[in-house]
């Protein structure tokens, strides 16, 4: 498949994976020899957060001899934990999970090549080329997950890989770059499914080379195939539940943690207002841990409130949130502690006086939201979609701590920042720029949306979810680039030859 330039790809392979395994090295280096820094590493061989046991403790159950879960209860999709799943086959955990991030390293250098690969054949100007690829291969803001066990260190690499396959299905009309988009795409949906929609230029590579009369069925066959991995999942998960379940189900009314249906109403009210995620599980997760050992906080109910704009909330709705925040915590107390201790191990469905808590919030909500509609369908999503934009993208502990304010470090953060910024702000541009690639508006149109659906929908968004925004917005600058130039000077730059181009 890359024929040509091989020493060319090489040498940005080699780049790219260098300077993803130095970085993160680096702040795992820190990390495991700052002292109160434990809890955030994962046998010093990985980083660890509140997230990635639900990806790794399925295989561990899987393939314990005698474990009695045997990830039954699993309903995350498993396209990451097939990852592990493969290497733990063959290593022990601590070496497994030093296996699992240097094979994100791998994956992403690959992508890096890819997309650079995938630059020079549809001939964009070398400058272009090489200043995207650089930045990718070298700067710390695309590398900033590769040691995390979550899918954010796959999902970027991935989804580059779906784009450059569409690229070069149409390129070279070969039915090959399609199957292996399709293959990608389907292991890109079955880790992320919210994802779905990098698939589109996929798609329309696809409709683009068949004759009219079997264009649709291809359109179809490639669609099934895609999907049909997280399709058999999540019927999967509706024998085992019984009846129909959200494709993520982050909420369940059997467990007997956190995560029970009134969690989830509350937090709809908190997004109502602008709560960010952080601060609203700031909030909630203490006001548990004490209810679960018989304590009722009520000074977590009243920052509940505090959480809300100043003078939005009426006295009476003051009140009945503050008494419906009480009413959880004492449910938690009273019923869903000592159900621990019970052959169940847990509640099994929803309870009288969560029903009545659920409904209550519920109210209070379609309340708020009526009396305050600008701030909730314009001010919240806004604010949400700056948080989005307006930062560096260096999340690594060495970046926010260890070296923050050194002149070179806040050099690194204002350039960081001023790429993140000016890629999202070009994203739509794309959309607009005459003669663009219909794969890399068909890219730009999903990114946008996706970041909507972020914004409007999602609210609680952490900057790891628009790491695939990220680097799908560097592999379209060039084009972006050479758009607008073409545009400005007609005379002097013609359209990119389909075959080969400058290196």
């Amino acid at each position: 498949m890359f024929s040509s330039h091989p020493r060319q790809l090489a040498l940005v392979w080699s780049i790219a994976f260098l300077f993803g395994w130095a970085w993160n090295s680096w702040n795992l280096h820190i990390l495991n020899t700052t002292p109160g820094a434990e809890h955030l590493v994962r046998y010093g061989r990985s980083l660890a957060t509140a997230d990635d046991p639900s990806y790794l403790r399925p295989v561990e159950d899987l393939l314990a001899p005698k474990s009695s879960t045997k990830a039954v209860h699993v309903f995350r999709t498993p396209g990451y934990g097939l990852w592990y799943l493969l290497i733990r086959l063959l290593l022990p955990p601590p070496t497994a999970l030093t296996a699992l991030v240097l094979l994100q390293c791998l994956l992403f250098a690959t992508s890096v090549m890819f997309m650079h690969h995938t630059l020079v054949r549809y001939g964009l100007a070398r400058p272009y080329v090489w200043t995207a690829t650089l930045l990718m291969a070298t700067l710390p803001m695309f590398h900033g997950f590769l040691f995390h066990t979550l899918t954010e260190g796959v999902t970027p690499a991935l989804c580059i890989a779906v784009w450059a396959c569409a690229l070069e299905g149409t390129r070279t009309a070969s039915n090959r770059w399609i199957a292996l988009g399709t293959a990608l795409w389907a292991l890109l949906v079955l880790t992320r499914p919210v994802l779905v929609w990098a698939g589109a230029p996929l798609l329309l590579t696809v409709a683009s080379q068949r004759a009219v009369r079997g264009r649709w069925r291809q359109v179809v066959l490639v669609t099934a195939i895609g999907l049909s991995p997280t399709a058999a999942w999540w019927l999967r998960n509706v024998v085992v539940t019984g009846g129909p379940i959200a494709l993520h189900p982050v909420y369940s009314e059997n467990t007997n943690g956190l995560f029970r249906p009134t969690h989830k109403a509350f937090w709809e009210l908190a997004k109502s207002w602008g709560t960010k995620g952080d601060a609203f599980h700031g909030i909630m997760v203490p006001a548990f841990d004490a209810a679960m050992q018989g304590r009722i906080d009520s000074a977590s109910a009243e920052a509940f409130l505090a959480s809300a704009p100043l003078g939005q909330l009426t006295t009476e709705q003051r009140d009945g949130i503050f008494e419906l925040f009480i009413a959880w915590e004492a449910f938690t107390r009273d019923q869903l502690a000592p159900s621990v201790h019970t052959e169940a191990g847990t509640l099994t469905g929803l309870q009288p006086q969560e029903l009545r808590i659920i409904a209550g919030l519920e109210d209070e909500m379609k309340a708020y939201r009526n009396a305050h509609a600008l701030h909730y369908h314009i001010v919240v999503p806004l604010q949400v979609l700056r948080t989005m934009v307006f930062h560096s993208n260096l999340n690594l502990y060495m970046f926010q701590h260890t070296y923050r304010g050194q002149w070179w470090m806040e050099s690194l953060r204002w350039m960081s920042g001023g790429l993140h910024l000016l890629l999202f702000v070009c994203l739509p541009l794309i959309l607009f720029v005459p003669g663009m690639d219909p794969r890399c508006r068909m890219t730009a149109l999903g990114a946008v949306a996706y970041l909507l659906y972020l914004a409007y929908v999602q609210r609680g968004v952490e900057e790891r979810y628009t790491l695939p925004v990220l680097h799908l917005a560097l592999a379209l600058f060039p084009f972006l680039l050479h758009g607008l130039v073409q545009r400005v000077f007609p005379a002097q730059q013609g359209p990119p030859p389909p075959e080969q181009g400058n290196s």
